[in-house]
């Protein structure tokens, strides 16, 4: 599908319109964030870790707030299994990592965008280094998740309990993508992965926040907010730069408390679909979501 492969959906992005409405995406998503009692609240209570054996009941409930995000009706579901069943998968994530800096001068056309070579080399091993912390995180306190096609099956961690529905939102999205046709087979995936990464990590933040308010929970609404955030504000600063526009300090200020990490790790495919998606439900509403999965890409 040509109308979303990642270089189309990298110059659909990269318009400078787009820009403009990224920004006031990201101020009134701070303005919603600082309106929040206790918007800087340290330590967040985001839920007990939930369990292997609960996770077909937590999945429900991000189902639920799923399909209404969509306003679709799915009846088959992904099997689900906990990210321990693959010992090999955070193995091969870290190994990957080794290769991340070639990876990284890709997602940020570091040459492009800088002033000379020995600083895109500097950007290029933060990013590097930045990611290959993260992953060992990942591998040590187990906050992550994947789903296989072939299977058919989502793998989660045992993690906090807001995390877990993000995660199960997350991978719903790409288990969407493969019942639908969209992403038939792993090659399918890896032509338009910006574009499914970012319907998947869109979902996850706006069907989350609604979850959030339904349950009353302040802390994974503030939760939810600081990531999304700072996701947007790291691609809204690589745009400018690639375009050559100034960087509004107004837009770039970090709300409360957003990990630098999480940041840097926005510069990537996830970053970059996800910024897309929001702009195009900013420009259409979010029916996009519903035309997206029946194959109808008319508002591109």
């Amino acid at each position: 599908m040509e109308q979303i492969d990642n270089k189309t959906i990298e110059g659909l992005l990269l318009n400078e319109e787009n820009i403009g409405i990224l920004e006031s995406i990201i101020i009134k998503d701070k303005e919603r964030l600082e309106g929040l009692d206790n918007h800087n609240k340290k330590e967040l209570d985001l839920g007990g870790i939930v369990r292997a054996k609960d996770f077909e009941n937590e999945f429900k409930t991000a189902k639920e707030a799923a399909l209404d995000y969509l306003d679709i009706n799915v009846n088959e579901d992904p099997k689900i299994g906990n990210t321990n069943e693959k010992p090999g998968f955070y193995a091969f994530n870290l190994l990957r990592y080794i290769f991340y800096p070639g990876m990284a001068l890709g997602c940020l056309n570091a040459l492009q965008t800088l002033p000379n070579v020995l600083e895109a080399a500097g950007v290029t091993a933060v990013s590097a280094l930045s990611m290959l912390v993260m992953e060992i995180g990942w591998i040590f306190f187990k906050s992550q998740a994947c789903y296989y096609q072939k299977e058919k099956k989502m793998f989660i961690a045992e993690v906090e309990r807001f995390n877990v529905l993000g995660s199960m939102m997350h991978e719903y999205g790409h288990f969407l993508f493969h019942i639908k046709d969209i992403s038939k087979t792993p090659k399918n995936y890896l032509e338009h992965r910006t574009f499914e990464e970012g319907f998947c990590d869109s979902l996850k933040y706006s069907a989350g926040e609604r979850l959030a308010e339904k349950e009353d929970n302040p802390d994974s609404l503030i939760h939810n907010l600081r990531r999304r955030i700072g996701n947007l504000q790291s691609v809204y600063k690589n745009m400018c730069r690639r375009k050559g526009i100034e960087i509004k300090k107004e837009i770039t200020e970090r709300a409360n408390r957003i990990p630098f990490v999480i940041q840097v790790n926005s510069m990537s495919t996830y970053g970059y679909g996800h910024a897309f998606c929001r702009i195009l439900e900013e420009k259409h509403g979010k029916e996009i979501y519903k035309k997206i999965l029946e194959k109808d890409f008319s508002f591109l």
